[in-house]
C-alpha cells in the first residue's frame, strides 16, 4: 500500500542522493541501485527495494542505497550532502521512515538509517523505533487494519465487516492495530486519522462494538506516529 510518508521522503532526499561506488551485491531499479552485504539474505534486500519501488521512492532521480545488519539490527545506508545531514528536520521524517520500514517489511525488527558521505561513509545516525509486528492484515481500499497476533483472523474479519458496514474507511487512509491484554482490546489509531471538527460519539458505538464482538473491554488509543499511546478516549456518554 502507498503511504504518503514514503513519497514524502523520497521527494526530500532523491535531491541529496548521487550515485556512489558500489559495496556488496547489487540490485537495480531503473537508474537506481540498492547495494546489500554478505549479513543480508537476497530475498530481503530484494523485498525492500520491491517495497520502496512500489512506493515510489525511486522516482525523480537516480539513488544508490545499501543494506546491511550489524549489532542484531538492520542499517540502511544513504549518500545526502552536508547541509541535509544537519537538519533536524530530515531526521525525524527518517525515523518516521526507518518505522514504517520496521513495521512494514522488517517484522519489527529496529532499523537504524545512516546519512553518508560516499562511498557509504557514516556521518549521521538517525536511531530507529521497534516497529509493530503485523499479522492477519486485512486492506479495504487505501486502508487496513491489522494485530499483532493477539486476535485471530475471524474476528479480525467481524471487526472488518462492522467498520466496512458503518463507512469508516470512507474518504480518508487509515490504519487501526489491534493487540489484546488480559483485560481489554487495544484499538490503537495516529490522532490525524480522526477529524476533530466532526462528531465523535460514532466511536462510543465502535468501542462497543468491538467489545461485543470480542467479549471483552474496548480502549481507544490516540497514538503518536509511532504508535505510541498518548491518550485514550473517554466515552461521552459516561
Amino acid at each position: 500500500m502507498k503511504h504518503l510518508l514514503h513519497l514524502k521522503i523520497a521527494l526530500l532526499l532523491s535531491v541529496f542522493f548521487a550515485a556512489c561506488s558500489p559495496h556488496g551485491n547489487r540490485l537495480s531499479y531503473d537508474e537506481s541501485e540498492l547495494f546489500y552485504t554478505q549479513n543480508i539474505k537476497k530475498e530481503i534486500a530484494e523485498k525492500l527495494g520491491e517495497y520502496l519501488l512500489q512506493n515510489d521512492f525511486f522516482e525523480d532521480t537516480p539513488k544508490s542505497l545499501q543494506l546491511d545488519f550489524v549489532d542484531k539490527k538492520y542499517v540502511l545506508k544513504m549518500i545526502a550532502d552536508e547541509k541535509t545531514r544537519q537538519d533536524t528536520q530530515y531526521a525525524y521524517l527518517l525515523q518516521l521512515f526507518a518505522f514504517q520500514l520496521s513495521t512494514d517489511i522488517f517484522d519489527g525488527q529496529i532499523i537504524d538509517i545512516h546519512l553518508c558521505h560516499q562511498p557509504f561513509e557514516s556521518q549521521v545516525i538517525v536511531k530507529g523505533k521497534k516497529g509493530l509486528l503485523l499479522k492477519n492484515v486485512i486492506r479495504i481500499a487505501n486502508s487496513r487494519i491489522a494485530t499483532d497476533g493477539s486476535i485471530d483472523e475471524e474476528n479480525m474479519r467481524k471487526i472488518e465487516a462492522y467498520l466496512t458496514k458503518i463507512n469508516f474507511f470512507e474518504n480518508d487512509e487509515k490504519f487501526l492495530y489491534f493487540t489484546k491484554t488480559n483485560h481489554t482490546i487495544q484499538l490503537k489509531m495516529v490522532n490525524l486519522q480522526i477529524n476533530l471538527d466532526a462528531p465523535i460519539i460514532y466511536l462510543d458505538d465502535l468501542k462497543k462494538e468491538i467489545s461485543q464482538i470480542m467479549k471483552i473491554e474496548t480502549e481507544i488509543h490516540f497514538c503518536n506516529d509511532f504508535f505510541e499511546t498518548k491518550s485514550i478516549y473517554s466515552s461521552i456518554s459516561k
